[in-house]
């Protein structure tokens, strides 16, 4: 057999619900199905570390840190309800967030699920509607429609609470038999909480002063009473009318009577008025009890008004102390405004400088590298030279030694061609001949008075010589040759 236990988000309800049913089916072989509702209140306030705040003032992310937080505290208290049932097994149901009342979300689930045995907390009503006034009518709700297969059985604070109806009126017991509370269509339902006690059973009474918050609980009861007494008055009134009614239509038929049928019938005209001015003296002792109680209930009412005349003044006056301190800091938001921009056009105005100077620096760098490369090419060309420039001197170092020795061998030879003067006679090829002239060339033939001559410059052996060219016709006879020069031995 499966049972399910409908609960709440509290522990300690939680627990003694599911102890209920498991003591209710201990004999049985059951199964326990728990039903958690989701919380539907709306927060107009969250507790964070620095206190009650506005659920405004606080950021997305925060909102959903608390709603996690609040999540694993949810999962921690069904863990601890589910090992309360020991070796029965159990599973958890939660039920989703709609926008319908949740004894309209049970019946829906009753009738899907085909639930048999329904164990409903009075404080899972309490999930969408702060009021006890609500859970307990919708308690009533779901007793009213609920399917004929789906039992119910309603527990408050570990106690099975009886729901019966009574025409148009709810009646709520205790398992000991105590009336709890009695819920009406015109009547307000004040909360369960502290009243499942017997109404024998004496009340204490707070000594606080008026000002505090039981004080104005009791004395909103009263005041709710009076308001149910004023209907009771509305219902008798109507029943007197239709007394009214009766006597017209009596009288009526008193035409038609004997004269000892209207003796009788004035007998019970006079029997009624001595009970209508029996009951109107009691009416009218209660009503100066209902009128003292007025007269209390417009005082409190009063009282009441007053103070909350003097709540609305100073909030007003706190209103008007807060609106001065927003201006205040509506000004200062201004004026920090005015010094943000000022800096950030000082930033942008910096970063724009530090861009030119990053450019700047690029070229710079750029030009350095180019720079170093012409230099490096530079000292290369430059060392090339000096070492050509080395070359070069040697090169003049023996050209000058040439010169010298040139000049030397010269210069004795001219001593000697003076002191003494011989002739040579030495013999050369055809070919030393041709080498020496280049071939007969003509940039060395020598010339006369602007005019080319038949004598070529040559050098043969070191020695510059003149080498004249003649005719085949013009050419002398070795004889006449031999007689012209003076052969040396």
């Amino acid at each position: 057999m499966k049972v399910h236990v409908a609960i709440g988000r509290d522990l300690y309800d939680g627990l003694s619900t599911i102890q209920w049913a498991l003591n209710k089916w201990s004999n049985n072989s059951i199964s326990i199905v728990v039903l958690q509702a989701a919380n539907n209140i709306r927060k107009d306030y969250v507790y964070t570390p620095l206190g009650k705040l506005p659920a405004s003032s606080v950021s997305d992310e925060k909102l959903k840190d608390l709603d996690k937080s609040e999540e694993v505290n949810n999962d921690k208290i069904l863990s601890q309800i589910i090992a309360s049932c020991g070796r029965i097994k159990a599973e958890v149901f939660k039920m989703e967030k709609s926008e319908e009342p949740i004894h309209k979300q049970l019946l829906e689930i009753i009738s899907s699920q085909r639930i048999t045995k329904l164990v409903l907390s009075l404080t899972i009503m309490k999930s969408s509607a702060w009021k006890s006034r609500t859970a307990v009518s919708g308690s009533f709700y779901v007793l009213r429609q609920k399917p004929h297969f789906c039992e119910l059985f309603v527990i408050c604070g570990g106690r099975l609470l009886s729901l019966r109806k009574e025409n148009k009126d709810g009646l709520i017991e205790d398992d000991r038999g105590n009336a709890v509370a009695k819920f009406t269509e015109k009547n307000g339902f004040r909360s369960l909480l502290g009243r499942r006690h017997s109404p024998d059973s004496p009340s204490s009474s707070s000594s606080g002063s008026n000002n505090s918050p039981a004080e104005w609980e009791k004395y909103s009861e009263e005041i709710e009473q009076y308001v149910n007494q004023l209907l009771a008055l509305n219902e008798e009134e109507e029943e007197e009318d239709a007394n009214c009614n009766e006597s017209s239509a009596d009288s009526f038929m008193q035409e038609n009577m004997s004269k000892a049928e209207r003796i009788e019938a004035l007998k019970l005209k006079v029997q009624r008025a001595e009970d209508a001015m029996h009951l109107n003296r009691k009416e009218a002792n209660a009503n100066k009890g209902r009128r003292a109680k007025a007269e209390r209930a417009i005082s409190l009412c009063g009282t009441w008004a007053m103070e909350l005349e003097g709540c609305v003044s100073e909030e007003v006056l706190k209103n008007s102390g807060i609106k001065k301190e927003l201006d205040s800091r509506k000004d200062e938001l201004f004026e920090l405004q005015g010094e943000v921009e000022e800096k950030r056009s000082k930033l942008n105005s910096i970063l724009e400088l530090q861009r030119e100077l990053n450019n700047k620096l690029q070229l710079s760098s750029s030009a350095k590298s180019r720079a170093e490369v012409q230099l490096e090419k530079a000292g290369r060309t430059r060392n090339d030279m000096v070492r050509e420039i080395e070359e070069l001197r040697g090169q003049r170092d023996v050209i000058q030694r040439r010169i010298e020795f040139c000049r030397e061998k010269d210069a004795m030879g001219s001593a000697d061609t003076l002191n003494t003067l011989s002739f040579d006679y030495r013999e050369f090829t055809a070919a030393e001949i041709r080498a020496a002239t280049e071939d007969f060339s003509e940039g060395l033939r020598l010339k006369s008075r602007g005019r080319l001559t038949s004598v070529y410059k040559g050098c043969i052996n070191h020695m510059t010589v003149a080498i004249k060219m003649y005719d085949s016709a013009n050419v002398p006879s070795p004889e006449a040759f031999t007689a012209k020069v003076l052969l040396k031995d």
